[in-house]
């Protein structure tokens, strides 16, 4: 099992204090969680980039979350249960979906938006890669985007739909992490965001949400 925790400097705090001590306390060994800190400023895009470079050879798959979330009670139970099942989405919020939020095995044009926290096979995330050198990089609609240095999600949705169009991806009932931005400060990337609360659909530990925000006020 391979974890890996997207960062950015202002909430390693978070990280350190909170998120991986949440991941340790279920049994998941510390030496399996990589903490993948954007140091270098790289943005949310190429920062999600480099992070796949590093493990793009390595055998099976690994459950990437990011920064602000919090981990449901069955995390390490359900990673582990899901962890054959090829692409698999951890989180859903019905804010970022255009059609009705389905849920189990389903084409690729249903996956949820997920990078919250989502299972990549390594061997996707080098195809991914490459289609991203040697073809993203230099379409012409897709400039914006690489020019930002955001949309690690809207590509990994193209990259779907391009590449694998027929492609079955797994959408997890029930979501395994929260979305906690709005504990932390509100989002880093996405400031013209309408919504400034986004918490998962079916997140059944909102009691876990509530403890935290307790503990974050006493911080």
């Amino acid at each position: 099992m391979m974890y890996m925790i997207h960062a950015y400097p202002t909430r390693m705090w978070y990280v350190d204090e909170f998120l991986v001590p949440s991941m340790t306390a279920q049994g998941i060994a510390r030496e399996d969680i990589t903490i993948w800190n954007d140091t270098d400023g790289r943005g949310n895009l190429f920062a999600f980039l480099d992070s796949l470079e590093s493990i793009q050879d390595e055998p099976g798959g690994t459950w990437h979350i990011q920064d602000d979330v919090i981990i449901g009670r069955r995390f390490r139970e359900l990673t582990e249960e899901h962890d054959v099942n090829g692409v698999v989405q951890g989180f859903c919020c019905r804010n970022f979906e255009l059609a009705p939020a389905r849920v189990g095995w389903c084409n690729q044009r249903n996956a949820w938006y997920s990078f919250p926290c989502q299972r990549i096979p390594n061997e996707m995330a080098k195809s991914f890669l490459k289609w991203f050198y040697d073809k993203a990089m230099y379409v012409n609609a897709f400039q914006p985007h690489i020019v930002s240095r955001k949309g690690d999600d809207w590509f990994w949705k193209e990259y779907l739909r391009i590449e694998h169009p027929q492609l079955n991806v797994y959408n997890l009932d029930p979501n395994i992490v929260d979305h906690i931005d709005f504990l932390l400060g509100g989002t880093l990337v996405n400031q013209r965001r309408i919504a400034k609360i986004n918490r998962a659909e079916w997140f059944p530990d909102r009691d876990l949400v509530d403890e935290l925000a307790e503990k974050l006020k006493n911080r």
